[in-house]
């Protein structure tokens, strides 16, 4: 689960920045990192609200081409595609925690 959402989802981990103009392409909108991060949702739901609010239809078929733009923009990024969280790589957190709970 993401800090400050009651749901997340694989995207919810990745830095908005390495998708959000192949997203705005494909969609024919203006998309900023900042508004698909806003809300507590999870991904799906929140670009789903963000696309219908900008008179496109949200459908799940679209929210399925958004995914795979996501996966496709992480295959091509250069940078690391995971946010940081608190100064602390996502990935390298989730390792850390799961060590720990394994003893």
């Amino acid at each position: 689960m993401v800090r400050g959402k009651n749901e997340s989802e694989f995207e919810d981990l990745i830095d908005p920045s390495i998708y959000i103009d192949e997203l705005a392409t494909h969609f024919g909108v203006s998309l900023k990192p900042a508004e698909i991060m806003r809300g507590k949702e999870k991904w799906s739901q929140r670009l789903r609200i963000l696309l219908q609010a900008k008179g496109k239809a949200g459908s799940k078929a679209e929210l399925l081409k958004a995914k795979e733009i996501v996966v496709l923009a992480i295959e091509t990024s250069t940078g690391d595609p995971f946010e940081l969280r608190h100064g602390r790589p996502v990935i390298s957190t989730l390792i850390q925690q799961l060590e720990s709970r394994l003893g």
